[in-house]
């Protein structure tokens, strides 16, 4: 495969140099450390972004680390629960650190990024079970931080848009209320990149995100989970969509997600869901890291997606 004549033009220069990941040949820690640097180098050292630590109790458990970001004046328009990225094997909030902030300051809102179990120490259901206590956090909590428990949207990338959608599926089947889904670059559907996969694509997956590391993530995330979590960790299996919060869904069209965002939203918008669908044209996973015209389009719909579910 070979779709470098597809990349726009302000990113093949990083197109060239760009890791792909591949835990044949690397650690865990490997790429954890990799992907720090590369978000580092994007935002900046996290130290440098001011943030409450919060710890949020659950019976029996280590408590959950979370990341408070609230906005200057008092009355919060809403909240985010934000989730990182990284393959549900890597990444912490404190690499999207930058972005948590800009985005309390610019729109009003408490952000909450929270700290999840990573796979392989801690079983692939236990990243959603983390991410509904956040929510449920910031529920009991909104009072206090100045917005109503109504005004909650999630928020996250690629393993974590992964989540957001599942915690999106959670809360509508617990009759919780979200205002929106905002999801970039998410995965939905476990069989991407194998042989059942609904669609191959032959000029998606040649960047960052590999067929061949696609299936290492998925394989890695699901070794102890029980089948009938699937529909909940894999979204794209989940049978009905109905009743669940608006969407945004943002992503590249060189990105081996294409497809299974294309048939998502497809199946959103047939379900009386409220669903945007951006595609920005020769950019692949994790473009958004990369300054550009694309990255440019990118950030200005996701600031009007937020203003809209504040609207």
């Amino acid at each position: 495969m070979d779709t470098r004549h597809l990349v726009a033009p302000a990113y093949r220069e990083a197109a060239a140099v760009i890791p792909v990941f591949d835990m044949d040949t690397q650690s865990v820690e490997q790429i954890r450390a990799e992907l720090l640097h590369a978000y580092e180098q994007a935002y900046g050292s996290p130290d440098d972004v001011p943030k409450q630590e919060v710890f949020i109790e659950r019976g029996g458990d280590a408590p959950i680390r979370a990341l408070l970001y609230r906005p200057e004046q008092h009355a919060a328009r809403g909240a985010i629960l934000h989730i990182h990225g990284g393959g549900w094997i890597a990444g912490s909030p404190d690499m999207f650190a930058a972005l948590c902030a800009e985005i309390a300051k610019r729109h009003g809102v408490v952000v909450l990024s929270v700290d999840y179990r990573l796979v392989p120490e801690a079983a692939g259901d236990a990243a959603l079970d983390d991410c509904f206590e956040a929510l449920m956090w910031l529920r009991a909590h909104a009072a206090r931080l100045g917005f109503g428990a109504d005004r909650i949207s999630v928020m996250g990338d690629s393993a974590g848009g992964n989540l957001s959608a599942a915690t999106a599926l959670r809360a509508r089947d617990a009759g919780i209320s979200l205002k929106s889904q905002l999801l970039i670059y998410p995965a939905f559907d476990d069989r991407t990149g194998g042989p059942n996969a609904p669609v191959e694509n032959p000029f998606a997956g040649e960047f960052v995100l590999t067929p061949k590391y696609t299936r290492q993530l998925w394989n890695a995330r699901l070794a102890k989970v029980a089948p009938e979590n699937l529909p909940y960790l894999a979204p794209a299996r989940a049978e009905h969509l109905a009743g669940l919060a608006p969407a945004f869904i943002a992503m590249g069209s060189l990105d081996i997600l294409i497809d299974e965002a294309l048939d998502y939203a497809g199946r959103l918008i047939r379900s009386g869901v409220p669903t945007e669908l951006h595609v920005y044209d020769g950019v692949f996973h994790g473009f958004d890291l990369v300054p550009g015209p694309e990255t440019e389009a990118f950030k200005a719909d996701l600031a009007r997606a937020i203003e809209k579910a504040l609207a």
